[in-house]
């Protein structure tokens, strides 16, 4: 990859037993929020929610947008191999949301670009779980492979999508850290 105005290798990590850990969970879309909403363009995707604003009565995406304030979630404690590979990059005062995204064979992620206060006052990491040589990741007019193992920071303020047109899953864990 020639320019990384939108993209850049962090780090590494061991992506088997977390593999593992996620294969045997039973918590995907227990909170499907970004499903729940067609304009979002994440219909295509099935989350683990680890981390996340807090969910209320009165709670509106525009909540989501905004509010910077996020909570653990119960289900942490079924994946600890999953936060500890987060912990070891990212002290928990940093973190903001933490979910693990699965984008299916054949899935998509529309052109989008994270949108409100939130957003802005966070940066982006995608942990690598599992992935294919037929997933691209576009940001800006930059478009990236991601390999299993790898951690990398990407410009979510840029226009972005991800498309995966492999046999397998593409599993990422999405990890929000304060600028």
């Amino acid at each position: 990859m020639e320019n990384v105005e939108n993209f850049k290798l962090i780090d590494t990590f061991d992506p088997i037993p977390i593999a593992a850990e996620l294969k045997k969970s039973q918590f995907w879309d227990w909170l499907n929020l970004r499903r729940n909403d067609p304009t979002l363009q994440h219909t295509n995707v099935k989350d683990i929610v680890l981390r996340f604003q807090s969910i209320m009565y009165d709670s509106t995406y525009q909540t989501f947008f905004e509010s910077l304030k996020c909570e653990d979630y119960f289900s942490q404690r079924y994946h600890p191999k999953t936060m500890n590979v987060v912990y070891d990059i990212f002290p928990i005062h940093l973190l903001g949301r933490v979910m693990v995204a699965n984008l299916k064979p054949g899935g998509f992620i529309g052109f989008h670009i994270d949108e409100g206060n939130y957003a802005k006052k966070h940066d982006r990491y995608h942990f690598v779980v599992t992935s294919n040589d037929q997933v691209s990741f576009t940001s800006g007019n930059e478009t990236c492979h991601m390999n299993p193992g790898e951690i990398w920071w990407f410009n979510n303020q840029a226009l972005h999508s991800v498309v995966n047109e492999g046999k397998e899953d593409r599993i990422h864990i999405i990890v929000d850290v304060w600028k």
